[in-house]
């Protein structure tokens, strides 16, 4: 009995998942036809729109065509010319038409005596002026310059967090002999010792001593910064012309730079 109602509850249950499906399809076939029947009706007044826009512009077309005045005439043929050789111009007069025209001017009658006044005053040999120099030329630095080369601000600033007997006693045992002589000069005259303060000392005396003689010349007749005789020869891409000389903390100035120039 109990196996009878199963069957007849799956029968039912069969029966109704076919009339879903059943319905389902219906469904879609009726949904397929009205979308088919509307774009259908849609596709028809488009055309209908695009022949009636087609007949108004035609008819626009013809009442164009049925305007008086609308005829063309074809021009009438103009003679031909000969063409005439162009006269042939002199150089001369070709360039005074242009300075006239404001076009650029291809003569300066000053530009070629202002050159030569340059040539004249500005234009030196590199070893000419070595060997003018050269009797004049000082070593590099003195005892006080070397003595700023070992004593590296860092280091006389720790220094100077010392006591003054022990910065006094670091320094007799590094320095050379040069720089105890100047060290203990400076101690003569001063009661109290100080590295900052001894270190500003020796800054005076580098900025009194003699230094070599810097020459600034034109960057083509130096490739890099070297010495030679004695001398600091320095390139100067400004040089147009001339140089430039620093000799006891005077310039010498015989050149011409490009910032004068602009």
């Amino acid at each position: 009995m109990i196996y009878a109602i199963y069957i007849a509850a799956a029968a039912v249950v069969g029966v109704l998942i076919g009339l879903v499906i059943l319905s389902i399809a219906w469904l879609r076939k009726s949904v397929s036809n009205n979308i088919r029947s509307k774009t259908t009706e849609l596709i028809s007044v488009y055309d209908e729109l695009l022949e009636e826009k087609s007949s108004e512009l035609a008819a626009l077309t013809r009442q164009e065509e049925t305007l008086p005045g609308r005829t063309e005439e074809p021009l009438p043929a103009q003679p031909a010319q000969e063409a005439q050789p162009a006269a042939a111009m002199r150089a001369s007069e070709l360039l005074n038409i242009a300075e006239r025209a404001g076009g650029a001017v291809y003569r300066d009658d000053t530009i070629g005596s202002m050159y030569l006044k340059i040539r004249e005053n500005f234009s030196f040999r590199l070893e000419e002026l070595l060997a003018a120099v050269s009797g004049a030329a000082r070593e590099m630095g003195g005892t006080a310059a070397c003595l700023l080369k070992c004593l590296d601000y860092d280091t006389v600033y720790r220094l100077s967090t010392m006591f003054p007997e022990e910065q006094i006693n670091i320094l007799r045992e590094t320095l050379p002999t040069e720089g105890i002589t100047l060290l203990e000069a400076y101690i003569e005259r001063n009661r109290t010792f100080c590295a900052l303060r001894f270190y500003d000392h020796l800054q005076a005396l580098a900025d009194a001593e003699p230094k070599p003689i810097r020459l600034r010349v034109p960057a083509g007749m130096a490739p890099v910064q070297m010495m030679r005789a004695g001398v600091e020869i320095i390139p100067d891409e400004e040089i147009c012309e001339g140089f430039q000389m620093e000799a006891d903390r005077v310039l010498y100035d015989y050149c011409i730079k490009a910032k004068e120039l602009r």
